[in-house]
């Protein structure tokens, strides 16, 4: 198979050549190596090189990708080269991420190529510096389990749909104390029970979850169903039969699954929201859904997977029943499906939702419902947020702080995009199949284009604005949530990503398109085996990604230098205020490696903050899922809602938390509760902790400083 020196038609080393720019020499900057020229084509990256010696003092690092190839001639191309620097100035970080356009000609094709112009793209590279404010702490927290996958494909690197993709991680008041506390899906579900300031002990033993069997527990989703003010738990299972645990209280949990109406509900289910979908007061449930590989293969429009779940909450006997309404709701997608959000898209008083596919487009459903009667129209294609991509993640926001709804997908970006142009990629060894290769590259450049961030125009109506924001590029992403981090009043987005881990320290992507244009047919068929990476990686080193909000609709790669630089293998992400002080904690879980949790030390960094925490005095949605809330300080509005479900097999905190930059209060707080009444907060000081319980008086507390 071509490698990427083949590819690159040999100037893959010539690049490699180029890191001798940023490694220091006994007399400072090392000369140019002979591949370079005389060196003045190379100034732009000359250039930066210095400035990257004088920032960096120990621990330097750099790394380079050609992300684009043009072939001129068999004499001249033109490659980007993107140039990623890490490194320490103690006591800060310092680090750069920048791109080249390189002009390099040769006399003759087996002749060594020579550089003969460069430009700095998008600029010359900024060199970012500054102390951390993430400090990894999972393990001191007491927060010490490792994901264990129960298929035993799941131990190897072999390539198949359904397997790699889990798990998730949960964050929910399990025991009404006010505290955070973490459920970690897996298989063997855990709890740990914080002391609310953000110290963890492991309760599983005696919790309930420890009665469950070895199952592959994907995600879940937890939220009041009964209407006892305690917080339920559903866990969605890749094959064996799914579990819903009433919450008994202090701690413990009791498997009503057959008993409350979800029996035997045993499919490849991944996300799980819920919601209440008919306005009628009681909270519902919709559960994602992939393909079933041990069957067949993903069709190439990706409609064949097993179809997605609807269950509608009624009473039965005094306590909830969920009954199958799927085909009635229409929210029976047959994509296969990865994630899912609820939202008030359009402000009209109900929930809407996305599911994100990774094979077939993703779906925006519309809310149509009465009370009784759950209704959705898939409106995804005349709004705009298809999304072609490879669906793996999916949160809501208000990025740009116009008060609408914004929609962040995570998907699949590659830098190897431009070899599907290159007649040297394998092809299945089918007839007519080179006729083929024109649409598959379209096809698979089209779905590889990395992370979608869509901008809500207004009237169901969305803009794709991920290159244009700097966004695009997750990698192999999995788990996203928008959450202000530094508490400056603008919503920053999170990133996690990574696939197949390499026990020897190589990711071989180029292994990966080689093999997926080789066996496509066969994946495609449900033929599996072709696809080994062995003790190869495909994507599981790969950075973190903290987009920072710059507050003029773009953001700023900052993991490295905040400290969220992980390189596991990484899936499900959530946030919450785990110590008590309004800043979000940053809980990540990994495949078959440990949880991670970041502390928040913005502290004097960042802006002031206020937490929310609203329920209802009485009925079956206590939790207040779906109640809407703007914040107006400074001249600016913030938009939150509560829900349960979102990222990848995930949950966020239901308490809603806000930036208050520089002001020193909000001047009012609107809300809107899920029955449409309206409560108006005023005068509330940033450092406020507001607890409030629909139809009485808040109750404010200081947050822990």
């Amino acid at each position: 198979m071509p490698t990427l020196e083949d590819y690159s038609r040999g100037a893959a080393g010539t690049v490699q050549g180029i890191g001798e720019y940023f490694f220091e020499g006994e007399e400072g900057l090392r000369p140019a190596p002979e591949s370079l020229g005389n060196g003045e084509g190379a100034g732009p990256l000359a250039e930066l090189s210095r400035r990257w010696r004088r920032a960096c003092q120990s621990r330097c690092a750099a790394g380079f990708r050609i992300v684009d190839l043009q072939k001129k001639s068999s004499s001249k191309i033109t490659l980007r080269l993107e140039v990623r620097l890490e490194g320490r100035r103690d006591p800060e970080r310092v680090a750069s991420l920048a791109f080249f356009d390189l002009d390099f000609e040769r006399p003759a094709d087996s002749a060594p190529w020579t550089l003969r112009a460069s430009r700095a793209v998008g600029g010359p590279g900024n060199i970012q510096a500054g102390l951390p404010h993430l400090f990894e702490e999972a393990a001191e927290r007491g927060l010490g389990v490792t994901n264990e996958a129960l298929d035993p494909v799941e131990a190897t690197n072999l390539c198949l749909p359904a397997t790699h993709h889990h798990p998730g991680v949960l964050l929910v008041d399990v025991d009404g104390d006010g505290a955070v506390d973490v459920i970690v899906p897996g298989r063997r579900p855990r709890l740990f029970l914080n002391d609310g300031l953000g110290r963890f002990r492991d309760a599983t033993a005696g919790s309930g979850l420890d009665l469950l069997p070895d199952m592959e527990a994907s995600g879940g989703v937890a939220a009041d169903v009964d209407g006892d003010g305690l917080p339920d738990l559903f866990l969605t299972n890749h094959v064996s039969p799914c579990r819903l645990l009433k919450n008994l209280g202090h701690g413990k949990f009791r498997d009503v699954t057959d008993a409350w109406g979800l029996g035997g509900l045993s499919a490849p289910f991944t996300s799980a929201v819920f919601f209440d979908a008919d306005r009628d007061g009681r909270v519902d449930l919709f559960v994602a859904c992939y393909g079933d590989a041990r069957t067949t293969g993903p069709s190439y429009r990706g409609l064949n997977g097993v179809g997605d779940r609807f269950f509608r909450n009624v009473d039965r006997d005094g306590h909830p029943f969920f009954v199958d309404e799927t085909a009635a709701s229409g929210l029976g997608d047959t994509g296969w499906g990865f994630a899912a959000s609820a939202c008030d898209v359009d402000d009209d008083g109900d929930d809407d939702l996305y599911v994100a596919n990774d094979f077939g487009v993703n779906s925006l459903f519309e809310n149509r419902s009465t009370p009784g009667h759950p209704r959705f129209v898939n409106i995804a294609k005349e709004s705009g947020v298809e999304d072609e991509g490879y669906g793996m993640g999916c949160t809501w926001g208000d990025f740009d702080g116009d008060g609408r709804w914004d929609l962040h997908v995570t998907d699949y970006w590659t830098p190897f995009q431009w070899i599907l142009r290159d007649s040297r990629w394998p092809m299945p060894a089918v007839p007519g199949s080179f006729f083929a290769r024109p649409w598959m590259a379209k096809i698979m450049t089209q779905r590889t284009r990395g992370d979608g961030l869509f901008r809500n125009l207004g009237g169901m109506k969305f803009e794709r604005v991920s290159e244009r924001a700097g966004v695009a590029d997750g990698g192999w992403a999995w788990g996203t949530e928008f959450v202000d981090l530094d508490g400056k009043g603008r919503e920053d987005l999170l990133v996690v990503n990574g696939m197949f881990r390499a026990t020897t320290g190589k990711d071989d992507e180029i292994g990966f398109w080689n093999a997926m244009g080789r066996e496509g047919v066969n994946f495609h068929d449900g033929v599996w085996g072709g696809i080994d990476f062995g003790a190869n990686g495909m994507a599981s080193h790969t950075p973190k990604k903290l987009f920072w909000n710059r507050g003029d609709g773009t953001f700023e790669e900052r993991s490295f230098v905040e400290g969220f630089d992980t390189r596991e293998d990484t899936r499900g992400l959530a946030y919450a205020d785990l110590d008590g002080d309004g800043a979000p904690e940053v809980v990540v879980a990994s495949f078959r490696g440990p949880i991670l949790m970041y502390a928040n030390r913005w502290g004097a960094d960042g802006g002031g903050r206020v937490v929310l925490r609203l329920s209802t005095p009485s009925g079956f949605n206590r939790d207040a899922l779906g109640a809407v809330v703007r914040l107006h300080a400074g001249g600016r509005v913030q938009l939150r809602e509560v829900r349960a479900g979102s990222s990848l097999m995930s949950q966020s905190s239901h308490d809603l938390l806000f930036g208050m930059g520089a002001n020193a209060k909000a001047d009012r707080i609107e809300i809107r509760w899920p029955d449409g009444r309206r409560d108006t907060l005023v005068d509330v000081p940033a450092g406020t902790r507001v607890t409030l319980v629909e139809g009485r008086e808040e109750k404010r507390d200081l947050l822990r400083r």
